[in-house]
């Protein structure tokens, strides 16, 4: 059968978040696959977490710095 959904755990640091949030919706779509990108939160990480669907539809975004937790209806 294979995946229907991939998580991606990832501790960025730098500016190119927002690169990573496009490459997630892209991997959703060539895949397709639900994927989560999960990035660390602030102070370590940059936060912006990202949940796609499989059309690279965006289903959910952190916020940047964010260390709360977000819940997505992924049906």
């Amino acid at each position: 059968m294979g995946a229907e959904f991939v998580v991606k755990v990832v501790k960025t640091i730098g500016a190119d978040r927002k690169q990573e949030r496009v490459l997630a919706q892209a991997n959703a779509i060539v895949n397709q696959v639900f994927v989560l990108s999960v990035n660390a939160a602030g102070p370590v990480g940059m936060g912006g977490s990202i949940v796609c669907g499989p059309e690279g539809t965006v289903k959910l975004i952190g916020g940047l710095g964010d260390s709360g937790l977000s819940f997505a209806c992924c049906a």
